[in-house]
């Protein structure tokens, strides 16, 4: 794309429809703290006072921490012109350091401070309705270097801010979270990174950098356009020093050598960009005659800028700025054919700090647009006319003084216009951000209250209530209710009632063979084994064995029962005789003749066990399926 570059300079216009009149003739400012920062307290490049426009509260920073109170009341301290000090809000102490930030949130229910060693603390605000100077952050940071810049979102992304460390790398933060949304690391941007702002709406972040160009991101830490230094000042090179962007293809930039000498200054220029049939066009507008340091200030220039926009048939744009080494302020505007022009007030229409042992110099700026207040002064001739409330410009000084001044569009005043952008400020909600993040009361993630993970109340897994697993209801397995194996001798063990398994009428014994291992059988104890006689489908007292050789169990300690046992299956006769499980063959009884005492009782212990075992099987598997 074809790129065409014009270089003008801004026309000097004296305004005489523009002017910057004290809340108070009688009083200057206000005293805040017996403060007083200099070079070694905080760096040039510290912002120290915020307004909230939605709720009508400012902050302002001290050497101990910071200022909280009410827009309303700091404009009533000017109304009263009492010289006590101003008592109306609470101090937060800050123990970690030297604030040199102070910002807000675009939601403005959370202060944001920066303070020395590359700290941020959070404050709710909406904690600061009790008025206690005990109130604590609710999130912190730490960063391993100095922070140069801080600057929140604008738009509806109120979590994300932005972090210029003075090693020129930029962070992209959610604070809320504490992750990364995206970095700017030196590699990306070319060169080292020297100032940030991001687009009215926050959907790109515009990065100035040390050889005087801009970058714009999007938060991910994507590029999307690059823009360079005006050419009248990339020889020598200039870094850039302060952005300010108005619109999307307006920017406010102030540039500053890169190697400094006592003559250095910084210069200030109005970009802007148009796209027209293909042909990209780059305005570079110097501004001329903007703010010179004051007597023996040695502070290193940085840029405040406020703007004040849409306002009257003449006034398109209107941007104040404030230099951290001098006592003096600028003022740039645009009329309603974007003509741009360096504006000169008259001597009692400029907003100017006042001079004490030694010239101040501002260490924050901020425009108050809460107020309410109809106020007076002459529009015409020497009659007093009544003014709708209009935007207040405060400027906080090295010397901890706030000055107030109304910005007065005369023209707009005598047309009956009134400045759009006033608020009428709201209460500070109940809850803030800080409720938002906390967790439920004493109750663990995933969990509903005192119940256990993937269960029931009071239920064990995998069960019906209070029921063993594969059993009928209050019947542990292989056991008659509430009785443990093979224990109490008046419980019948596997039985159902009163059916014999496997009979039918007028059958006799006859024989099964079932192959049985330890797996599908319940653990029988080692110590008491059981065998047992059916009379008349009951069954008889259990007779018990024990002292059962070690070599019949298996490794697990279970009875050896994976050999083939035969089972005699209970039946009924019509004489209603007894008959009983494995009576022994003589085959067997003549062995038993020819085997010492202590061998018989071991074979018969053992064969009583594989009886009760493979008796307790079929029973089981008789009620279960048949």
């Amino acid at each position: 794309m074809l790129e065409e570059i014009e270089e003008t300079t801004l026309e000097e216009l004296n305004v005489e429809f523009f002017e910057f009149l004290q809340l108070n003739k009688n009083v200057i400012s206000i005293k805040l703290s017996k403060d007083i920062f200099d070079e070694e307290s905080i760096p040039s490049y510290s912002s120290l006072l915020a307004v909230s426009n939605l709720y009508g509260y400012f902050v302002a920073g001290t050497s101990k921490g910071f200022i909280y109170a009410s827009t309303n009341n700091l404009r009533k301290a000017f109304e009263e012109a009492s010289n006590e000090p101003f008592n109306q809000r609470i101090h937060i102490d800050i123990p970690k350091g030297r604030v040199h930030f102070l910002r807000l949130t675009s939601d403005q229910l959370t202060i944001v401070v920066g303070i020395e060693d590359g700290q941020v603390l959070y404050y709710d605000v909406s904690k600061f309705s009790t008025m206690s100077s005990e109130i604590q952050p609710y999130q912190t940071m730490k960063f391993s270097d100095n922070i140069m810049d801080i600057r929140p979102n604008p738009g509806e992304r109120n979590n994300v801010i932005a972090f210029l460390l003075v090693s020129g790398v930029v962070f992209i933060k959610d604070f809320i979270s504490n992750v990364d949304i995206g970095s700017i690391q030196n590699s990306k941007i070319g060169d080292q990174v020297t100032a940030i702002c991001w687009s009215p709406k926050g959907k790109q972040l515009v990065c100035g950098s040390q050889s005087g160009k801009l970058v714009q991101f999007t938060p991910e830490g994507n590029e999307k356009a690059v823009r360079l230094a005006p050419p009248e000042i990339q020889q020598p090179a200039h870094c850039v020093r302060n952005i300010l962007w108005l619109e999307n293809n307006i920017f406010i930039v102030t540039y500053y050598p890169v190697v400094e000498d006592e003559t250095s200054e910084y210069v200030e220029y109005v970009i802007s960009y148009e796209n027209k049939e293909n042909k990209l066009k780059t305005v570079y507008s110097k501004v001329q005659d903007i703010c010179y340091p004051s007597n023996g200030n040695e502070r290193t220039s940085y840029f405040f800028m406020e703007s004040i926009k849409e306002w009257g048939p003449d006034l398109k744009n209107v941007v104040i700025g404030a230099c951290a080494n001098s006592s003096d302020t600028n003022i740039i505007g645009r009329n309603e054919t974007n003509g741009w022009s360096s504006w000169s007030l008259s001597e009692t229409a400029r907003a100017i700090l006042p001079i004490s042992d030694n010239e101040t110099v501002p260490i924050g700026m901020a425009l108050d647009l809460s107020s309410t207040d109809i106020w007076s002064t002459k529009l015409t001739g020497d009659e007093e006319s009544e003014i709708p409330p209009v935007p207040i410009l405060l400027i906080y000084n090295n010397e901890s003084e706030v000055l107030a001044y109304h910005c007065f569009q005369k023209n707009a005043c005598q047309n009956g216009t009134s400045y759009s952008g006033m608020t009428v400020s709201i209460p500070i909600p109940a809850t803030g951000p800080s409720d938002a993040i906390t967790t439920g009361p004493k109750d663990d993630i995933t969990t509903g209250p005192k119940v256990p993970i993937n269960t029931g109340s009071k239920v064990p897994i995998n069960t019906g209530p209070k029921v063993p697993i594969n059993t009928g209801p209050k019947v542990p397995i292989n056991t008659g209710p509430k009785v443990p194996i093979n224990i109490d001798p008046k419980v019948p063990i596997n039985t159902g009632p009163k059916v014999p398994i496997n009979t039918s009428p007028k059958a006799g014994p006859t024989a099964a063979v079932i192959n049985t291992g330890p797996n599908m059988l319940g653990t029988i104890p080692v110590s008491a084994q059981t065998s047992m006689t059916y009379v008349n489908n009951n069954v008889s007292a259990p007779v018990i064995s024990s002292n059962i050789p070690k070599n019949n169990f298996s490794p697990l300690g279970r009875p050896n029962l994976m050999n083939n046992t035969t089972i005699a299956t209970m039946g009924s006769n019509s004489q209603n005789t007894p008959s009983k499980i494995n009576q022994t063959s003589p085959t067997e009884l003549d062995i038993n003749r020819e085997r010492s005492p202590h061998e018989i009782r071991r074979v018969a212990t053992e064969k009583g066990i594989q009886e009760v075992c493979d008796q307790s099987f079929i029973f089981y598997f008789y009620t279960c399926y048949s």
